[in-house]
């Protein structure tokens, strides 16, 4: 663990299958954002406002390379703890009480007779206790403890990555120095986290169902994805501007629905998205990626799918209302006569509006 001059990655059991409608997100270079570069922070930009998802090219710096290898060190982790361990002893490793986001313990959202996760299984871990006050009462598990340098580490570097979106936003919108950033200040308590997740393979000939978690946006900021099976869909651009403007008529989980597009896992590049609380923040501006989670494609469906997932979050208190600039539209009358929340209230109001099966998101 720790190298950042060579590029390590898991194992290709199974490619991706060839002959799937990929949807071909756009390229940043992460040199190209710690340099500064004009044409990656135009890029951004562009990309924030529009589809809301992007690859990260990690592998062109050192800082890159090892959020990298941690990534794939963590989902070492998962390999060596979800599948092996009993569903008792990681039920033991509890979500938070009294807090609707689920942010911090494990979680499967449908065991099956054999006790078994039937579609998937996760553990979070919590960015604040793990770095700032481990005293909170997140004290990791048995199983996990050897680990906590390891997850410290990955999440302060996301962490880094996450700032400079910030910067590069807060710049394009116009935005007082520090206005957006003082919002998701890293001492500052929040639901930052890490998430492990592992979807159990699918033997040849069983039938499952095709979609593991619905569509939705996510309840954040900003989304940093490693992953390396297939399974993650995004809406065509295009197919959802016809569907928001009535122009198509199709039920979003139809599996024969050809408006979803598959995002392809690429060695050393990790999948960035804007969440939902961006999207508020801006009033709309920043674009929200809409995506779900199927079954994977071809002979990789017979593979347990590991992602590893870092989640940014503002602050607690954040109050969930447009910022104001002269980049970001104005809220209308009606808007002025919602009640604002705290992240922490919208937050807990976002898992309610999930299926039951699939709240604390």
């Amino acid at each position: 663990m720790g190298d950042n001059t060579t590029i390590r990655n898991l194992p290709e059991a199974v490619p991706f299958p060839d002959g799937r409608p990929i949807i071909e997100l756009p390229h940043i270079s992460l040199k190209g954002l710690f340099d500064h570069d004009q044409g990656e922070i135009d890029k951004i930009w562009n990309i924030c406002r529009s589809m809301g998802f992007f690859y990260l090219n990690v592998t062109d710096d050192p800082r890159g390379i090892k959020l990298w290898n941690d990534g794939v060190d963590a989902c070492g982790v998962g390999q060596a703890t979800l599948r092996t361990l009993s569903m008792e002893e990681k039920l033991e490793y509890k979500s938070r009480d009294g807090r609707g986001i689920f942010d911090m313990g494990y979680k499967c959202p449908s065991i099956g007779p054999n006790g078994e996760p039937e579609f998937s299984e996760a553990f979070n871990v919590p960015l604040y206790e793990m770095a700032m006050d481990p005293n909170l009462g997140s004290q990791l598990p048995p199983w996990l403890r050897e680990y906590r340098d390891l997850f410290t580490s990955l999440m302060q570097n996301g962490n880094t990555i996450f700032d400079i979106l910030l910067g590069i936003l807060e710049k394009k919108l116009q935005l007082s120095d520090g206005e957006l950033k003082s919002l998701h200040r890293f001492a500052d308590p929040s639901n930052d986290f890490l998430r492990l997740l592992r979807y159990p393979g699918v033997p040849e000939g069983t039938k499952v169902a095709q979609t593991n978690f619905p569509p939705h946006r996510d309840a954040v900021s900003i989304a940093i994805l490693f992953t390396w099976v297939g399974g993650l869909q995004t809406l065509d651009p295009e197919f959802e501007r016809k569907l928001q403007n009535g122009g198509v008529n199709r039920h979003l989980n139809s599996t024969h629905d050809d408006g979803w597009r598959w995002i392809k896992p690429i060695p050393g590049h990790v999948v960035v998205n804007v969440g939902a609380v961006l999207s508020i923040l801006t009033n709309g501006l920043l674009k929200s990626g809409y995506h779900r989670v199927v079954t994977a494609p071809g002979a990789q469906k017979s593979v347990d799918k590991y992602s590893v997932l870092l989640c940014y979050r503002p602050a607690l208190a954040t109050k969930m209302s447009p910022l104001v600039s002269s980049v970001i539209p104005p809220q209308t009358p009606e808007q002025q006569k919602t009640p604002v929340l705290t992240f922490e209230e919208w937050g807990a109001q976002a898992s309610i509006r999930l299926p039951p099966f699939w709240k604390n998101r």
